[in-house]
């Protein structure tokens, strides 16, 4: 059976039957709740603020990327060009040739080739600590959201008091 997450709308004030405590929205966006009483993320996490000691955001580099080949090929360009200014000083024609298929070609297609490789992004964490230990909370590409959800959650913290 799907469960469907409750969607509040931003600053609404909900009374809590029987505790007499008013629970207000303090964040809501791209399926993340925080309010003064509980922080719901995505995947149905849902963790009580009066259990959170501390929040805490964090980074994971990406992964380097491989540029092996394309650094190879560019080193073969480089290699070509001077064979081809050595050639030149014996016979212009066959040196102007060398440079440019042996040198040139591999040279440019080598650095075309490291220019067009789509470099990965850091990916950023919100991670909360409570009684049983901290843990990763919430992930994404996107820095400024999670700066966002870990303010909101700090702010929730201290309007609990």
């Amino acid at each position: 059976m799907h469960m469907r997450r409750a969607q509040w709308p931003q600053h609404q004030s909900l009374k809590r039957e029987g505790f007499g405590v008013e629970e207000r929205t303090i964040f809501n966006r791209e399926g993340v709740v925080v309010t003064t009483a509980r922080v719901t993320l995505w995947e149905g996490k849902t963790y009580s603020t009066a259990n959170i000691t501390s929040v805490r955001t964090d980074v994971i580099p990406p992964p380097p990327v491989s540029t092996g080949c394309q650094t190879t090929l560019i080193v073969i360009g480089v290699i070509g060009c001077l064979i081809g200014f050595g050639v030149m000083t014996s016979s212009v024609s066959s040196g102007l040739a060398t440079l440019l298929f042996a040198g040139g070609v591999p040279l440019a297609l080598g650095i075309l080739w490291l220019k067009s490789l789509k470099r990965p992004l850091p990916t950023y964490r919100v991670l909360i600590s409570s009684a049983a230990g901290e843990q990763e909370a919430l992930r994404s590409e996107n820095q400024a959201f999670i700066a966002d959800v870990a303010n909101a959650i700090i702010g929730a913290i201290a309007m609990r008091g």
